[in-house]
């Protein structure tokens, strides 16, 4: 049974641990910190639509509907660590 996670709005529960390639590492990397999709393009010297891209398919990847969400998840799952 998958883990739950509760948020202000909703609970939902955790599907699979999902596999991220070094550029869906680097983009949510990018989202914890705090910057925002023309900064992280900027950073990594990719175009805004690659950003984009691969921001849609990691909040597919981790059923979310917004980077808040796709955060709490990431954290839930240990893909982001509290520093």
């Amino acid at each position: 049974m998958g883990s739950r996670i509760t948020g202000t709005e909703r609970v939902f529960r955790l599907g699979p641990q999902p596999t991220l390639t070094l550029r869906e590492r680097l983009i949510l990397d990018g989202l914890w910190s705090g910057k925002s999709t023309n900064q992280i393009a900027e950073q990594l010297g990719l175009s805004l639509n690659s950003i984009k891209a691969v921001r849609h398919r990691l909040l597919r990847k981790y059923q979310a509907s917004n980077a808040a969400q796709l955060v709490r998840a990431a954290l839930a799952h240990g893909d982001l660590t509290v520093v």
